[in-house]
């Protein structure tokens, strides 16, 4: 994506057909083969993405479904280390820039998505994860492409939190290839060849139990709603200075309407109290 997409997920059990909603486009259902392409006519009809460039202005999608949990996640453009084309020279400072926007937000969790088949050290993602979360207190790792690693290694090392610890671990996850997305491969067949991928690993099986995207999804959902109960307390106090701090204003406002009144009221009454001595003389 060359556009942050703000993905909002929503279960609703009774829902036999789902269906998805951009906000650009509202009262308007797409189906998942469509989202795709609107998403790509959204980018490419955004002015700032000309050349391949970037944009900061996000796609606002909804995922109305029985088989998600609620929850929402925001996709953004990954990092590229040189300028391809006519793309801005400076387009990974860029990149860069709009990351650290999302990321550096301290009630955020951060998905920081690695491919298991290159060293750990020079994922990108880990690194910019540390930078504003050097801890990895609200940073879930998530390792791709395991199934792409040389024969006979593994990545059992990363996933036991044993080369760069992060507090919320990592999960491992087996995405469609290009070849299944041409071929229209849907979700559920993904999710069932994923947990077929893990069960027959004769590594990754012992760890089957926190392995996949339904997992991960689970994972997400968790340590969202246990991370929003932990800053509640520092919402509150923001949210009551803040009242407080328009309560002053507001009173503020008033003394000064107040005088305002009082002085024309005077003045008034100054006015008509010279006209009187004015005729009387």
């Amino acid at each position: 994506t060359r556009r942050p997409l703000v993905l909002k997920l929503i279960n609703e059990p009774d829902l036999k057909v789902e269906y998805c909603e951009f906000l650009h486009l509202p009262k308007k259902k797409f189906t998942y083969d469509e989202v795709r392409k609107e998403i790509e006519n959204a980018t490419e009809n955004d002015p700032r993405c000309q050349n391949k460039s970037i944009s900061d202005v996000p796609i606002n999608l909804t995922v109305h479904s029985p088989n998600v949990l609620d929850l929402t996640l925001i996709d953004l453009p990954g990092l590229t280390r040189v300028a391809v084309g006519d793309q801005p020279k400076d387009i990974n400072q860029q990149i860069r820039a709009l990351i650290l926007k999302y990321i550096q937000q301290e009630n955020t969790i951060i998905l920081a998505v690695s491919p298991a088949n290159i060293d750990l050290a020079n994922s990108d993602a880990i690194q910019l994860a540390k930078e504003v979360d050097p801890e990895g207190f609200r940073t879930v790792g998530v390792l791709t492409k395991l199934d792409l690693m040389d024969k006979g290694t593994n990545a059992m090392q990363i996933l036991n939190n044993e080369v760069i610890p992060l507090k919320l671990g990592y999960i491992p996850v087996v995405n469609r290839s290009q070849h299944d997305i041409d071929q229209k491969k849907d979700i559920k067949s993904q999710w069932s060849a994923e947990d077929a991928y893990f069960s027959g690993h004769p590594a990754y099986r012992m760890i089957k139990n926190r392995c996949g995207t339904e997992y991960l999804s689970k994972v997400l959902n968790k340590t969202l709603m246990q991370h929003i109960k932990n800053c509640l307390p520092d919402i509150n106090n923001k949210i009551g200075t803040f009242t407080n701090l328009m309560t002053m204003q507001q009173n503020h406002k008033l003394f000064w309407v107040a005088l305002l009144v009082m002085h024309k009221n005077l003045k008034i009454k100054w006015k008509g109290t010279m006209t009187t001595q004015q005729l009387t003389n």
